[in-house]
Formats: structure tokens, sequence, C-alpha cells
């Protein structure tokens, strides 16, 4: 801990909440002023370069930590402070102002309001494999991704050869098993190492209004674009991605 907050041991022995903010889309940390991290009624953290920020001193209890930045929407995440140190990775979406890679796409449109809205996409795009068969009910999975971008919090929708699928979301890598992760809940199937994919997925929140906006890592190629709502109605479509790197979809 000491060598990834790289902060004075003075600020150490009062640091009970470490939080480094991810930027969803490469799986990188967040540095300089892109973000900013804070708790109502607290004194701001120590924010170091690097992209971890440290809280000094809380008091034992239950928090609510919002986390925004210019190029991000806003998102909170919950934790509790004991005796021990916390340490807690919150990952921000993209938002509008965001300049967007070559191997993404912009999906804009609208949906019934306040609907949640998961988008991913079926081209070329990075992705990940199962190293072993995975049974129902399973909270850990062995997962092969390459890269160093972390894993910690990401939205991933598993799909086996059958078609069946869920979307899961990954909690912690294991700290003595390379490639292993544990998940927030259960898995509801069973998936087969071979044939089995995981896509990464983007989840967001429809306005007030209906409108919503996302950002999908889709690679090179054709690719087809994903869009799942869940509110009053379920609905799941798909798009071609067509020519540009927006599409606007209506659902």
């Amino acid at each position: 801990m000491e060598d990834m907050l790289n902060i004075s041991n003075r600020v150490l022995l009062r640091a009970n909440l470490a939080v480094l903010l991810v930027d969803d889309l490469t799986g990188l940390p967040i540095t300089g002023s892109n973000a900013r991290v804070w708790i109502a009624g607290q004194k701001p953290p120590v924010k170091k370069s690097d992209g971890w920020n440290a809280f000094l001193a809380l008091p034992a209890g239950a928090y609510t930590v919002t986390a925004e930045g210019g190029m991000y929407m806003q998102t909170t995440a919950q934790v509790t402070i004991d005796k021990a140190v916390e340490v807690l990775l919150i990952r921000l979406s993209p938002n509008r102002l965001y300049r967007a890679p070559y191997d993404c796409i912009r999906v804009e449109g609208h949906a019934e309001p306040n609907a949640d809205i998961t988008v991913y996409s079926q081209g070329k795009q990075t992705v990940y494999k199962l190293q072993r068969d995975c049974a129902k009910k399973d909270t850990t999975l062995a997962i092969f991704h390459g890269g160093s971008a972390s894993l910690q919090g990401r939205l991933l929708k598993l799909t086996a050869p059958d078609g069946k699928g869920e979307t899961i979301r990954i909690d912690k890598a294991s700290e003595d098993k390379p490639g292993e992760y544990t998940v927030t809940a259960p898995v509801e199937n069973a998936y087969p190492k071979i044939g089995t994919a995981l896509v990464p997925a983007t989840q967001t929140k429809s306005e007030a209004d209906g409108s919503f906006f996302a950002l999908v890592k889709t690679g090179s190629g054709d690719s087809e674009i994903v869009v799942e709502v869940s509110g009053k109605k379920n609905v799941k479509k798909t798009f071609p991605r067509g020519e540009g790197n927006t599409i606007t979809v209506v659902l």
C-alpha cells in the first residue's frame, strides 16, 4: 500500500481510505486534474499525481464517495471505514466531452426516462476468454485478457456458444492466482471455456428527457452495437455501426 500511494509516512499514518480513479474505457488511472473525488462533509483528500486520493483520519462509519471529471460522468460508491485502511477503485465513464479514440464509437439516443442502459459491441473489439469452464453460481472466474489494464470494477457481457448470456461485474483480482477474478454476484448460468466470450460493456442511465450517451470500444472493421434497456419495459436492439464514429438510436 505504501508503495502504491507513494506518500509520506506522516500522511500514511492518518490515511484510512485510498481511492483510485480509473478511466472505464482504457482501464488506466486518471491522473492530474482530469477528475476529482470527495465525501460530503469531509475534508478533501490528498491527491497524488499517479491517480491515488488519500482521505485522512475519517471517523469509522459508512460513506458515499462521489467522483467526476470534466470528461467523465459523475458516479458514486459506498464504503465502510473501520480500523483498517480501505482501498476503493472507482471507474468513471466518459461523457460527451471525451475525445473518442479511433477504435471507439459514440452511441447517442433516446429511451424511456431514468432507465438503466447497457451498451456493447459485437465486432472485432477486444474479447476476453475463459481459462476454464465456469459452473452455475460460481463467484470466481479465470479470465485471459492480456495487457496490463485493470479489470477491477469492469462490466463485461458474458456470452456462451449457445447464445445464453448475462452481464457481470468484476470485483477484485486474486492476489495469488494470476488471471482469477471474483465477481460481485454469482453467475446465473454455466459457461464452457471453449467458445465463451467476455466483451467489455458500458452502463449508463437515461436522463429525465430520455436522452443518453455511451462510448463503446469496437476495434477495427464492421461492428454491430447492442443496446439493452432495463426499465418499465426491457428492450434489446442491435444496430449496424455504419459510417462515421457516431450512431443515433431510438428505443
